[in-house]
């Protein structure tokens, strides 16, 4: 990840009175935050993001900044992702003409919105207590920080985008989710069967090996055409909680979405994590699904990435609220 390899100008992103204002062809250290974004698409198969905040701000002020930034810079293809993918995921429900969330039941809507605003309680009263007042505050202040950076990537993409292309945060949520998102709604179906079929994309082999004092790690994803627009995203924060072990993340991704669904994902700590997908049964209840009182899993797998210092604590990390709906074998490598 180093910025180096981006031929991109830089665009910054700084404050103008109350107001946030992007800066193209300028790289402002004073700033929010800047980074590159390069479309290698039609060259490598993908295309590259490059963000960094600054030091000079709150950790909330920076990963909605990190967000804002991300979703300005990807502007034009996340409403292509989300169309690509939506199309694939909810096959079943759509009709001819039907407009993108036209498959979207109100339990599944409600559900997502609902965990969303729970989890923004929580952390809110996490974070007005600073420190470490309650044993779960720590864990929620950095919750409400990947909150603060879906809020920016949200504001960041309708800040840019045309205006029929503007949308709620819906389809973020949907297309964070993921795979999770079959299965929840199988689990919301009054038949416990009608959603569906799980859509999970299949992930393939993982090889270790010793060259010199590195370890190299594979990993291969078959994925539809529907995944494929493709972003290897390297993002530096410079945050001052105490629990952050990676200021550094890099993973492959997607347009509009905020961690790696094929979960891989290297961190500056040293760790490296990463899955294979482990298809649900055919049926999923309610009673395999958690549906309340859990956070998905790119909320989870973020919260643990970040803050992990070996691969015990990530696994006890990301076992936190689990919801169930992300069945996945993982290896960790710290």
């Amino acid at each position: 990840c180093r910025s180096d390899d981006f031929a991109m100008a830089w665009t910054s992103l700084v404050r103008n009175g109350t107001a946030l204002q992007l800066r193209r062809g300028v790289r402002d250290d004073s700033g929010l935050a800047y980074g590159r974004f390069e479309e290698r698409q039609n060259e490598t198969g993908w295309n590259f993001l490059w963000l960094r905040t600054s030091g000079l701000y709150t950790d909330e002020e920076q990963m909605h900044a990190a967000g804002y930034l991300e979703g300005a810079l990807t502007a034009r293809l996340i409403p292509q992702h989300y169309s690509n993918w939506y199309s694939r995921a909810f096959k079943d429900e759509l009709e001819p003409g039907d407009p993108a969330g036209g498959g979207v039941s109100a339990h599944l809507e409600s559900l997502l919105f609902g965990q969303l605003e729970w989890a923004r309680k929580r952390a809110r009263r996490a974070l007005a207590r600073r420190g470490a007042a309650e044993a779960d505050d720590a864990y929620w202040q950095l919750v409400g920080l990947n909150i603060a950076q879906l809020d920016g990537l949200l504001e960041g993409y309708n800040a840019a985008a045309e205006r029929e292309h503007r949308f709620t945060a819906l389809p973020l949520l949907l297309l964070n989710a993921g795979s999770e998102v079959r299965t929840l709604a199988r689990a919301l179906s009054d038949d416990g069967g009608a959603a569906g079929s799980l859509s999970a994309q299949l992930r393939g082999s993982v090889a270790l090996r010793r060259v010199g004092n590195e370890l190299l790690v594979a990993h291969a994803s078959w994925q539809p055409y529907a995944h494929m627009l493709r972003v290897w995203k390297c993002v530096r924060t410079a945050l001052k909680h105490p629990n952050v072990a990676a200021q550094g993340l890099a993973f492959p991704s997607h347009p509009g979405l905020l961690w790696s669904h094929d979960a891989l994902a290297y961190a500056s700590s040293g760790l490296v994590a990463l899955s294979t997908a482990v298809p649900l049964a055919a049926r999923a209840s309610a009673d395999d699904v958690r549906a309340r009182g859990a956070l998905p899993g790119w909320m989870r797998a973020l919260v643990a990435t970040r803050s992990a210092r070996s691969g015990d604590e990530w696994c006890r990390t990301f076992a936190r609220y689990n919801n169930g709906a992300l069945p996945r074998q993982w290896l960790l490598l710290d």
